[in-house]
This record gives C-alpha cells, sequence and structure tokens, in this order.
C-alpha cells in the first residue's frame, strides 16, 4: 500500500486534509466557518458510507481514499458537475460538490490532480518500446 506524507503535501492540500480530518475550521484557518465544518463532516460520513478511510486528525500519511477524496475536490473546483464522470455516489458527489465550493470561496484552490495512468495494450508481436 502507497503511503504519502502529509508534510510533504502542498499547503492547501496539508489544510484541505485538516478539515477532511475533522480538525476545527477555527483552527485550520483562524476563523471560523460553521458551514465549512459542516460540509466536511457531511462528507466524512458519506465517504464512510461508501467504505472509504478517513483518517484521524495529525495522522502523519495521507491515505489512498484521502487522496482519490483530494482529488475529486479539485476536481469539482473546477468544472460543474455535469461536464465530469459523476461518482457512484449522488450522497457522495454532492458532499464533495459542497466542500469544493465551500474551499473555493475561502481562497482554497487545491491543485489539479495528476492524470490517470492509462496503459494501451500491446499489438501482437510488437517489442515493449524499450526493446
Amino acid at each position: 500500500m502507497a503511503t504519502w506524507p502529509v508534510h510533504r503535501r502542498p499547503r492547501v492540500e496539508r489544510i484541505a486534509i485538516r478539515l477532511l480530518r475533522g480538525e476545527d475550521s477555527a483552527e485550520v484557518l483562524g476563523r471560523a466557518d460553521q458551514g465549512l465544518d459542516s460540509a466536511f463532516a457531511g462528507l466524512r460520513r458519506a465517504a464512510r458510507t461508501e467504505h472509504l478511510t478517513v483518517e484521524a486528525p495529525g495522522a502523519m500519511f495521507l491515505g489512498g481514499d484521502e487522496r482519490w477524496l483530494l482529488g475529486w475536490l479539485a476536481v469539482r473546483q473546477r468544472s460543474s458537475p455535469g461536464r465530469v464522470a459523476q461518482i457512484r455516489s449522488p450522497t457522495l458527489d454532492a458532499a464533495i460538490i459542497d466542500c469544493a465550493r465551500r474551499l473555493s470561496a475561502q481562497g482554497i484552490g487545491l491543485p489539479p490532480p495528476p492524470p490517470p495512468v492509462v496503459r494501451s495494450p500491446r499489438p501482437e508481436g510488437a517489442s515493449p518500446p524499450d526493446a
């Protein structure tokens, strides 16, 4: 299982990670935002319902499910819901969209997620690229 040290993530991602894990916005941002806290509580509930793992506040590493959620938050900050693939769970998708909009309203723009790795099958008999 791959792990990613939280301290090596960009500052804006560390803010989103702390909110995702349940830290209070007053502590994270220096100002309270009940709507933001409530939105992330809803995202945590929806993630648990879908059997996704969100680590406890202060955990040193970013889990795979958290990384997936951060990627979707970044995607939803950039496009309208109808323009990108939908997440299978409408409840989870709505929670992600709500959090993404609230992060944007706070001036917290997440970096775009890395592009997916697409592997195309090699035609029969073709050599690998380095051969």
